[in-house]
């Protein structure tokens, strides 16, 4: 029975590759934990009361479900409603899904984000187009949105 040995040289060239082998998944190793995924950025969402009356804000996670928090805003104050992190700015981005808009004298609106998280569903929010779900970005590029709630406002709200 004759039995074929290797010879020194693909001894020596599997030696070789393997070194090839190991440096390239070094390389790889490194090239790939050395990814920095891009810096998330801080947004908030505001209300501004510019009307006369006070404005009470409940935020809801759902619709059927209880407020989460309430903010009390003063005429002419603007406060934050939440915050959220990403990469840029989004026009609503928020937890809040559904929002209570509540003056002193108890008339308001009510606004509920579609299921799809694009825009108001709700017959009791403001008239005009204005939808805190697509709320315009801060000036200057600031880091959110504001929702600026008017006199017009305070004077159209409904019966709640």
């Amino acid at each position: 029975m004759n039995i074929h040995k290797p010879s020194l040289n693909y001894c020596e060239m599997n030696r070789s590759l393997t070194k090839k082998l190991t440096l390239i998944s070094i390389l790889l190793i490194n090239l790939f934990s050395g990814c920095v995924e891009p810096e998330k950025i801080s947004f908030d969402c505001h209300i501004a009361n510019n009307s006369s009356s006070g404005l009470k804000v409940l935020l809801h996670r759902r619709s059927n479900i209880p407020p989460y928090d309430s903010i009390s805003i003063a005429p002419g104050e603007t406060s934050s409603i939440g915050s959220y992190l990403a990469l840029s700015w989004s026009s609503y981005a928020c937890d809040a899904r559904k929002i209570q808009f509540i003056f002193d004298n108890g008339k308001g609106y009510v606004c509920t984000i579609m299921p799809n998280l694009t825009t108001n569903d709700s017959e009791l929010c403001f008239l005009g187009g204005k939808d805190p779900f697509i709320a315009p970005r801060l000036p200057d590029e600031g880091l959110g949105s504001i929702t600026t709630i008017t006199q017009e406002d305070f004077e159209n709200a409904f019966d709640l």
